[in-house]
């Protein structure tokens, strides 16, 4: 039978410090595992997507801790683990679930994770994942179809993104790179350059012979 960890605290304004809880180290009866499930259930649509993997909250999680999280959240709440148990609790398991499978679909992703950490800098703790995916989207296409410099917003900021649209003309990713981290550091907020980081990246660190 699966562990489960204890389910996570409802969502603040301010996230609050708390290092990731490990899963319940004792193995659980039925009846621990209905009540822990119903228990999740009842805050899983309320807490932020950190809090839900049971991430750290006061720094962005790395794609390793974010794949870990969810694998552990997975063996948890998969829906195959409760095939034997009340309508009630499979529902109920598969709503967890589901909650848990949004989280990871947007923290798994670097430009669904940026915009979402910004929101819940702000105090959002949860925003519908196709809300977020369309915005994203919108990033992506307006750094296509401009420069950095044309992406950027204050003088400083414009001047690195100038040199990272030097680079990139000049084939020299790594610098251009570095560039738009300068950029981005000056305009942390500036998404549709974050988007253009990250498209660098892509390419930068893409298999040989493989198209990003």
């Amino acid at each position: 039978m699966a562990t489960h960890p204890p389910p996570p605290k409802r969502a603040s304004a301010r996230p609050s410090a708390r290092p990731p809880a490990r899963a319940a180290a004792l193995v659980q009866t039925h009846a621990e595992r209905d009540r822990t499930v119903l228990r999740w259930l009842a805050v899983a649509d309320k807490v932020d997507y950190l809090s839900l993997l049971r991430l750290p909250t006061t720094v962005a999680p790395s794609d390793a801790q974010v794949r870990s999280a969810y694998h552990a959240f997975s063996r948890a709440f998969h829906p195959d683990q409760y095939r034997d148990a009340a309508p009630q609790i499979r529902e109920a398991a598969a709503r967890v679930f589901a909650a848990g499978t949004d989280a990871y679909r947007v923290l798994n992703d670097p430009l669904l994770r940026i915009r979402y950490l910004r929101l819940l800098a702000r105090g959002v703790a949860r925003v519908p994942v196709e809300e977020l995916e369309r915005a994203v989207r919108a990033d992506v296409e307006r750094a296509k179809h401009a420069t950095a410099a044309q992406l950027a917003k204050g003088e400083r900021a414009k001047e690195a993104a100038e040199r990272a649209d030097h680079f990139l003309a000049m084939g020299e990713l790594a610098y251009a790179k570095r560039a738009l981290e300068e950029a981005l550091a000056l305009e942390p907020d500036n998404m549709p350059l974050a988007a253009k980081l990250e498209a660098i990246e892509v390419k930068l660190f893409a298999p040989r012979g493989r198209k990003p």
